[in-house]
Parts: structure tokens; sequence; C-alpha cells
């Protein structure tokens, strides 16, 4: 069968729109395990999501005071962050703080994604975390 050179345009066209139809209908990141809640902010213990999590969802202004990571038991809680995501329902931005009580450096995400804080040289080195507007 030869088609000419309209249809075969046309069927082209019709192939690409079907194709970004399904592309544009592709779900957000899905959140990673442990953090299974819309509204929350996860930190993790390990890079990727991994291991044990402290989760919040305003804030949480020592993770010392937290005492263990949900999860794992481990009682290292500060400076031992290494991953965050942030599955908040107002759009506003999660930060993961150095230091306790929301100073120092800052990494940050926007809504339904993440961030390996070795990216900002802040592995292992997280204290604090808020919701924009609850960091106080």
């Amino acid at each position: 069968m030869i088609l000419s050179h309209r249809k075969l345009t046309t069927a082209v066209v019709s192939l690409a729109i079907v194709i970004g139809s399904a592309v544009a209908a592709a779900p957000a990141a899905s959140a990673p395990s442990g953090c299974p809640v819309a509204g929350l902010g996860c930190t993790y213990e390990d890079s990727n999501y991994g291991k044990g999590r402290i989760n919040f969802y305003e804030k949480v202004p020592r993770f010392a005071a937290v005492g263990y990571w949900v999860g794992t038991l481990h009682v290292r809680t500060n400076d031992a962050g290494s991953s965050g995501f942030n599955r908040g329902t107002s759009g506003a931005q999660a930060h993961w703080f150095e230091h306790d009580n929301y100073r120092g450096a800052v990494v940050s995400a926007n809504k339904n994604t993440g961030v390996n804080f070795s990216s900002k040289k802040l592995n292992d080195k997280i204290s604090s975390a808020c919701f924009a507007g609850y960091c106080r």
C-alpha cells in the first residue's frame, strides 16, 4: 500500500497529537516511600529517599528533639539528613537548614519535588526543616 504525501503527513500529525496528549497527561512525580500523605515534608536518612525518615506538616525546629528516624530507629537525627521531598499541598517550598531553628545554609524543594542534600554540600548536616511561612 502506497500512501500519498498528504495522507502520510496527516498520519504523522495525528500520531504526534496522540503522543503529545499522552505526555501532557503524565502524572506528576510520585512521592517516595515513607512520604505517602499529601501535606508532608519528608526528610530521609540517606540520599535518594532511603532508610529512616522524619516527616513534618509545618516545621521541625530541632531534629535532635525528634529522637529517632522512623523506620530504622537510628537515634542520631541531628546532622544526619541526606535527602528530602516536598509533598506539601499549598505550593509552598519546603526548606531544610544546616542548623537548629532554621539557621545557616538552606536547601529547598518545590511542591512534588525532592532534593539530595549533597547537591548543596549539606549531606549529613541538616538540623531543622519547615514549609515557607512556618520558619520562625
